[in-house]
């Protein structure tokens, strides 16, 4: 930083009741090389007076999010709350008398959507980059690869988050960010949809051995059996391309730019993430739907015939 940095750094420790030592090192190494203004201090200030602030800002990565987004734990919670809410009644509507006999596989299918809202709102997310832009070291030994990889670093995490705190990107940094966040949820979507679908096919199996070979048992489970790789694919395209861009929309624009300038309130505003949230979940599950009947994992409905 400039001559004026250390005393500016002094002043708004004192206010805030900090010293450099108190602080995260990752947060005290950025104020002190000047990465990041000194605003940051009274923010980690307002998130070390609550204890879950103060227990999660500890965990690689969160602090980086919770400074840059003071709501960001309550949206993971809303976003998880949601998804737990509306897979469990859709499980409840799908099994009917037979759900709590079925509590394994609910349980199963539950427990992949919390992961998949998990990395949905923490991917998007927008982050203060605490840290240094990162080297590629001597991978490949290539110039190309080692700027492309600094490059990557540089980039936001959210294509639309606000640009606070003294951070700048350009309109193909933001660019890249939707094409990187794509990459990670194609790859979360494939994990989450394939040990969601391989529990499920294991706890029919097992059952099956439990109930003593039911062949009836067997035939409903091949026919309703999704073919493992193929469902894994489609599943992480659809979180790559819809979910990606949805999500970066939800927390870089309708969240970041117009609720937060506009709602004070906190409990209007957590109010308002919620409404914003599950309309989200709700056109999501529409999507999902139309995307499956598009790439033929799912049948398409049948057009009803005219005489």
């Amino acid at each position: 930083g400039d001559g004026g940095q250390p005393q500016e750094l002094a002043n708004a420790l004192a206010m805030a009741g900090k010293t450099l030592e108190s602080l995260p090192p990752n947060l005290a190494s950025a104020l002190k090389a000047g990465r990041v203004p000194v605003t940051a201090v009274a923010l980690f200030a307002a998130l070390d007076k609550t204890l879950v602030s103060k227990f999660f800002v500890g965990f690689a990565g969160f602090l980086e999010r919770m400074i840059a987004d003071p709501m960001f734990m309550t949206k993971m919670g809303i976003e998880c709350g949601i998804g737990v809410g509306t897979k469990s009644l859709a499980e409840w509507e799908k099994r009917k008398g037979a759900f709590w006999n079925e509590l394994d596989f609910v349980a199963a299918d539950v427990a992949m959507a919390i992961i998949a809202d998990f990395c949905l709102v923490w991917l998007p997310a927008p982050t203060l980059r605490l840290g240094a832009a990162k080297s590629a070291g001597k991978f490949l030994n290539s110039r190309r690869v080692a700027a492309f990889k600094t490059f990557l670093s540089t980039c936001p995490d959210n294509a639309f988050q606000v640009a606070t705190l003294g951070q700048r990107w350009t309109l193909v940094q933001r660019g890249t960010a939707v094409v990187k966040n794509g990459s990670k949820l194609f790859v979360v979507g494939i994990f989450a949809s394939f040990l969601g679908t391989l529990a499920t096919k294991s706890l029919k199996q097992l059952r099956n051995k439990i109930v003593d070979g039911d062949d009836t048992a067997k035939a409903g489970d091949k026919a309703h059996s999704l073919p493992l790789l193929r469902s894994s694919l489609t599943y992480g395209s659809y979180m790559a391309l819809s979910s990606n861009i949805r999500y970066q929309l939800v927390a870089g624009v309708f969240e970041q730019r117009f609720l937060e300038p506009f709602v004070k309130n906190s409990t209007a505003l957590g109010l308002s993430c919620l409404a914003l949230r599950t309309a989200n979940t709700f056109l999501g599950s529409l999507l999902w739907v139309d995307f499956a009947r598009l790439t033929g994992l799912h049948p398409k409905a049948e057009e009803p015939k005219h005489a």
